[in-house]
């Protein structure tokens, strides 16, 4: 391959694909942020659960001396205990609690992106430092790898971050089709069968 050819697959590349997304410097502050989140709720939920039952039992021991004929406090009362609207109180406490398992997801998934991206930025560091070559072959090689990877880790990023599986998957079939002899080809074509599945 020549030059000339080098340039138009890679040309060809850029044209097709979407631009990749960076990994972003701010994932490890979103990440503490929703911690954060996650935690403030959790003592939301058991300061909304406080509430209500404290905020039953005053209402309770108000009741009574309002009542006429309620008995005075050293007397013993026949009355039942005031109720607490438990059904209610047990309603709101499984709404925060699903909102935490939400949070506590999606806090997961962040972690698992950050993970791949890692993962990712050290494949990409290994493959340039093995292809060191100068002669014009080994570099048009490496170009070609590493134009394979880029649309591959774009791909990964609009699969795991950004949920646009149809765009995701026409950038796999792109390094299948155009990048056929690279490594990255079989790893899009594993992806590829993983998005069926």
């Amino acid at each position: 391959m020549n030059e000339r050819e080098l340039k138009r697959l890679l040309f060809e590349a850029d044209r097709d694909a979407e631009p990749a997304l960076p990994p972003d410097g701010r994932l490890g502050s979103r990440i503490r942020q929703l911690d954060r989140r996650r935690r403030r709720r959790q003592g939301v939920a058991l300061a909304a659960v406080g509430l209500i039952v404290g905020g039953g039992l005053a209402l309770g021991s108000l009741w009574r001396p309002l009542v006429p004929d309620a008995p005075i406090r050293n007397e013993i009362a026949h009355d039942a205990p005031p109720q607490v609207d438990i059904a209610q109180a047990r309603a709101e406490l499984a709404e925060l609690q699903a909102k935490i398992a939400r949070q506590e997801a999606e806090l997961a998934a962040l972690v698992a992106i950050e993970k791949r991206a890692r993962l990712n930025r050290r494949t990409l560091a290994a493959r340039q430092k093995v292809a060191i070559g100068s002669d014009f072959q080994s570099d048009f090689q490496r170009e070609v790898d590493r134009t394979a990877l880029t649309l591959l880790v774009a791909a990964d990023w609009k699969v795991e971050r950004y949920e646009m599986i149809d765009s995701a998957r026409s950038d796999y079939e792109h390094v299948v089709k155009k990048f056929s002899q690279t490594e990255w080809a079989d790893v899009a074509r594993q992806r590829l069968v993983a998005l069926q599945n």
